[in-house]
């Protein structure tokens, strides 16, 4: 007759243990029930620094969304300007064209951006 189960191991930092041990606690099972649901269900949610999350992936409040979408509008708008003051033809534009239509060109990409960012970044 087979064994239905066996036993594995691992090495692990500490941190990372104590992380999965709390989330035990909180969520009244056993270790071995949590990492056979971590295991066979990708979906079983995940553990966080400071316990447990309610939900795999990270929860975004108000004030980091905002602060995320905006840096991220703002590399966009920058990568857009520079590209396009790099890569306007010289000889159909003058400079004063060029720098206009890269400012403008980048901020509707950035602003466009920032939206789409915030958007894209779940509140959970």
């Amino acid at each position: 007759m087979e064994a239905k189960t066996t036993v594995i191991s691992a090495r692990i930092p500490v941190d990372i243990a104590e992380m999965v041990k709390k989330t035990c606690l909180q969520r009244n099972i056993s270790m071995s029930n949590y990492l056979t649901q971590v295991i066979t269900d990708p979906q079983t949610p995940t553990f966080s620094k400071g316990g447990t999350v309610n939900n795999p992936g990270i929860a975004v409040n108000e004030d980091l969304k905002a602060i995320l979408s905006g840096l991220g509008g703002l590399g966009i708008g920058m990568v857009v300007y520079k590209l396009l003051n790099a890569y306007l033809p010289r000889d159909k534009f003058t400079e004063e064209e060029i720098e206009s239509y890269s400012f403008l060109g980048s901020m509707a990409c950035g602003i466009g951006s920032a939206f789409a960012i915030n958007k894209i970044i779940k509140n959970d």
